[in-house]
């Protein structure tokens, strides 16, 4: 991942004299989001958005080669069906990067046929 600009020490839109410099810090490339939202009970679509609001799940900067970040482990439970039960980080887990690999443990959608 490319390096962001994370701090400057000057005002945005002013000429500088020659010679005159500012002072950047860039990020070693890895881009610290905060802390890890709760996913649990929450359907797989809407915690997928939340990781995606939160800055933890960042699809454009995976790449078109690059490894998906979120799997998801299907469990048979009693909870309804395609509901978050587990998630690998904690909530409030944090300092967590961009993309950081997570896992969800998702309640799965009742097979077979129903028979009289």
């Amino acid at each position: 991942m490319a390096a962001a600009i994370l701090l400057e020490n000057g005002q945005g839109h002013i000429l500088l004299e020659s010679g005159s410099g500012i002072v950047l810090l860039e990020s070693g490339g890895e881009i610290v989001i905060g802390q890890m939202p709760n996913c649990v009970g929450l359907l797989l679509q809407a915690a997928i958005a939340l990781l995606q609001q939160a800055g933890i799940l960042v699809p454009a900067s995976i790449g078109y080669f690059g490894v998906y970040p979120i799997t998801v482990t299907w469990v048979q439970d009693t909870s309804f069906p395609g509901v978050v039960i587990g998630q690998s980080l904690a909530a409030g887990t944090q300092p967590v990067k961009a993309n950081t690999p997570i896992t969800l443990t998702v309640n799965d959608f009742a097979t077979g046929v129903a028979w009289p």
